[in-house]
């Protein structure tokens, strides 16, 4: 099954614009990430639980659609 934590999504500093990527695990527990361009701390926020609640969803998803093909047939 796919680790929805795993995949990479970019973003861009508040401060610079410098684009890079985090992996989702990373917003999920609101870590702190240092920009390779001007140096400053960011604090990855999930204010409004968004990634936490879509990497559920995703996961819950997956597992009803293979819960489906493996009853498909029978």
């Amino acid at each position: 099954m796919i680790n929805f934590n795993k995949i990479w999504v970019e973003f861009e500093c508040p401060n610079c614009g410098y684009s890079d990527e985090v992996q989702l695990i990373d917003v999920k527990t609101e870590k702190t990430v240092f920009c390779h361009n001007c140096k400053i701390s960011i604090l990855l926020k999930d204010s409004d639980a968004s990634v936490h609640i879509g990497i559920d969803k995703m996961n819950n998803s997956l597992k009803k659609l293979n819960d489906l093909f493996k009853n498909f047939g029978k």
